[in-house]
């Protein structure tokens, strides 16, 4: 019974083609009116020649004339007169009385055009219920593919485009939003093509509001997007991470209660985090028990996604390919071994954009020429007129990092030329860390508290250019996008000359970068290194993602196989702690991305060619270039290094260095590669062991 009443529902739900033809003009008031009054006597017409089959009813009941064989009209007459005119009623017998009776009464309301005034009535509220946002399609959406984005914010329609093209694409997309409806129609209509926006089907709601939720059935859908609104159109985003929490909740209690009786699998659900502060915690804290048994928790954070689409190049890039949009660091020629060349990022601005490409430049400029020789760190510098505030934040958020790391300053009444010899810096030589290793972290930083549009920026802007064995890459990140184009465009010409590329941050739009860094134009050849990133409506980039998760996944499978293997070779034997504050499910998740995304420059310091074996010399390289590379993500991740008091204890008790791993985030590798063979030898084997099943990895990659 239940199936044949959902059939019913279905066959006579609210469809999404015929609202969106109506509301369009494709269908005239007029010509639905009056497919309505010539149904209804069709409509009866069939059910009586359905009860005539049946010997229930006789055509004669409905007669409406004398009674003469040759006055006999056909039912169908008989009913249309009976519709049109209730007049006869009084020729009728039997059961045809009660049939003429409802004719009557329908043609009496119909012809007379008393329902006329109702059906435009219900026609009009049919219509706003569309433009508002109101119409629900829970019929269609139980028997159809589709994926739900809550929140109209700026790169939704970029978004959608992506979903669209995938090999496994919904059939449609539900947005929700408190927004202006018709505006953000508008909008997906400029950026969408006609067969896109067809698929979408916008919903009014605040994501806030569990019943408003409930509406979007994200039991049935594919994935689920939580992003928030457009941030400068709503006053209330500026709890942007907070609101979208509180989403992701209530998302959760409407899924453990119609999900948890069907046993069906976790829903992907990803979240866009505003304030990298949000997103770091989600980085290397689990979300709550509740939510993990229903949901698969992405987050996902805006400025992030920006670092490594420009930093990481995920090829060889063998036999000189055309160049990507974004080169790595290094740019387009790989760092080895013997190479003499270091890596600097020079960041205008401590915005978040500026703070975001820093820590992405941290877990990736790791090069195999500094295991040789320790004065071939990479450095990160900042510039901003705001340095010394700024600079306590970013060193109290990481005050892991900035205990060990050499790190120094020039505050605003200082000669900025100290950064051009190398003293001044703090943690250099500092007898507290001798028992972790000599200078052993091979990334440095500066703070420079200044304007980029000063002078003696601009001559210090210029040395650094002209420094022979420098790979630079300036990144303008001022949160104005006007002040970031002339900052561009009035750098020293040596910048132009020798840099590896110049970013400038463009969160609305990139088009008077584009316009003057077009290669087609010979004028503009001088600003050629010019790229703009950041923009708000790109954002989003899915095959990205995808492709990440899915190298993440097989690294990860790639690597327990071999942390078994090796742990058996070695008799290696784990160590059961109680764990209060130790690496959850989703940093050891983030560990493996940041790990994967390192790969790709690994493989060009090496040449490595696919499907070789790497050469145990490289291996050795690799290594310790891979254990520099796992001490600072251990750093950004808010671990600390050990005390020579807790290191001498830990390096002898197995079971109170996992303790210390475990409830103090505290771990014992984090040291030098020549001190780690001291105090931990065992573990250089998973170092080791990770380089050599690189190749695995990337034939697994091929395989899927």
């Amino acid at each position: 019974m239940k199936n044949i009443t959902d059939s019913i529902k279905y066959l006579f739900r609210r469809r999404i083609e015929w609202d969106r033809k109506l509301i369009q003009g494709k269908f005239s008031t007029l010509l639905r009116i009056l497919a309505i009054v010539i149904c209804l006597p069709l409509f009866i017409w069939i059910c009586l020649g359905i009860l005539e089959l049946s010997g229930l009813f006789k055509t004669e009941e409905l007669i409406t004339e004398g009674g003469l064989e040759i006055d006999k009209p056909r039912l169908w007459w008989s009913v249309l007169y009976h519709f049109i005119d209730p007049g006869n009623q009084g020729m009728t017998y039997g059961a045809g009385r009660a049939a003429a009776l409802v004719l009557a009464i329908a043609g009496s309301i119909f012809m007379n055009g008393i329902l006329i005034s109702a059906i435009v009535g219900w026609y009009d509220r049919y219509v706003d219920k569309w433009r508002c946002g109101l119409a629900r399609y829970d019929e269609t959406f139980k028997r159809r593919k589709f994926m739900i984005i809550i929140g109209a914010h700026e790169a939704v329609a970029s978004i959608i485009c992506q979903l669209l093209k995938r090999e496994n694409a919904p059939e449609y997309i539900i947005v929700q939003t408190v927004l202006d409806i018709e505006k953000l129609r508008g909008t997906l209509r400029s950026a969408l093509t006609s067969e896109q926006e067809k698929r979408v089907v916008i919903y009014a709601g605040e994501r806030t509001s569990e019943e408003d939720l409930r509406d979007l059935h994200p039991e049935w859908a594919m994935e689920l997007f939580i992003l928030g609104e457009c941030i400068e159109e709503d006053s209330r985003e500026l709890n942007h991470d907070a609101l979208n929490l509180t989403a992701l909740q209530i998302i959760a209690k409407i899924l453990e209660k119609r999900k948890a009786a069907a046993g069906s699998s976790r829903l992907t659900c990803r979240v866009m985090f505003e304030y990298q502060t949000s997103f770091s915690i989600f980085q290397y804290s689990d979300i709550s028990n509740r939510i993990q048994n229903v949901i698969n928790f992405k987050p996902v954070n805006f400025y992030e996604l920006w670092a490594q689409r420009i930093f990481v190049k995920d090829n060889m890039g063998y036999g000189k390919p055309e160049l990507p949009e974004y080169l790595p660091l290094e740019g387009d020629t790989p760092i080895r071994e013997s190479s003499a060349d270091t890596v600097h990022l020079i960041i205008v601005g401590m915005s978040r954009m500026g703070v975001a490409l820093a820590i992405e430049a941290a877990h990736l400029a790791h090069y195999p020429n500094f295991v040789n020789s320790h004065s071939k760190r990479s450095r990160i510098t900042f510039i901003d007129e705001e340095c010394g505030r700024e600079r306590k934040y970013f060193q109290g958020r990481f005050k892991e990092l900035f205990s060990l790391c050499r790190w120094r300053e020039v505050s605003r009444n200082e000669d900025i030329s100290a950064l051009l010899a190398e003293d001044g810096w703090h943690n250099d030589e500092d007898p507290d860390t001798h028992h972790l290793g000599k200078n052993f972290l091979d990334i440095e930083w500066e703070f420079l508290e200044r304007s980029v549009e000063e002078e003696d920026v601009h001559k210090y802007l210029h040395a650094m250019a002209g420094f022979q064995g420098k790979r630079l890459t300036l990144a303008i990140c001022l949160p104005d996008d006007n002040k970031s184009v002339a900052a561009a465009i009035y750098l020293p010409e040596s910048i132009y000359e020798n840099a590896v590329q110049i970013l400038v941050y463009q969160y609305h739009n990139s088009a008077i970068i584009n316009s003057i860094s077009s290669g087609e134009n010979r004028m503009n050849i001088y600003y050629d290194k010019l790229k703009a990133f950041g923009m708000m409506k790109d954002a989003f980039d899915d095959a990205m993602i995808l492709m990440q998760e899915k190298i993440a996944d097989t690294l990860a499978g790639e690597y327990d196989k071999m942390y078994k293997t090796v742990k058996e070779k070695h008799g290696i034997k784990d160590i059961a702690v109680e764990i209060t504050r130790g690496k959850s499910k989703i940093a050891k998740y983030w560990s493996n991305v940041y790990n994967a995304n390192s790969i790709w420059s690994k493989l060009r310091s090496i040449d490595y060619r696919a499907g070789e074996e790497i050469k145990q010399h490289d291996i050795d390289i690799l290594s310790k270039t891979e254990h520099n590379r796992w001490v600072m993500e251990q750093l950004l991740m808010r671990y600390r290094a050990l005390t020579p008091e807790e290191q001498r204890k830990a390096a002898s008790n197995q079971e109170y260095k996992e303790e210390l791993k475990g409830c103090k985030m505290a771990h014992l590798d984090i040291c030098s590669s020549e001190r780690l063979c001291e105090i931990d030898p065992d573990v250089t084997c998973f170092d080791e062991g990770f380089i050599k099943i690189i190749p695995d990895i990337l034939k697994s990659l091929n395989e899927k």
